[in-house]
């Protein structure tokens, strides 16, 4: 998801998730000489991305529980709007 330099004392923490400040697990910030990470091989909503402070974009991650949470908001509002939909159909 991002490329990480080492960062400054005053920077951003890019190992801490910018939405809510938990460690996002990005081995890449974790170890400089990692070659691959988890949030490397999954696409993150733009709606999600977003979210994150502009000071924070491409230097830290979102972690796989605020990409889980926005999943299941987006799978909740789904199932909400077909069940209003088929409602709607059934009282015609």
């Amino acid at each position: 998801m991002a490329s990480f330099t080492k960062h400054a004392k005053n920077d951003l923490d890019p190992s801490i998730c910018p939405l809510c400040g938990e460690p996002n697990q990005c081995a890449l910030a974790a170890d400089p000489t990692a070659t691959e990470c988890w949030c490397e091989l999954v696409d993150f909503p733009e709606e999600l991305l977003a979210q994150i402070p502009d000071k924070a974009v491409r230097k830290t991650c979102v972690c796989k529980k605020c990409l889980d949470k926005y999943q299941e908001s987006i799978n909740s509002t789904n199932k909400s709007s077909n069940l209003s939909i088929s409602n709607r159909l059934d009282h015609e």
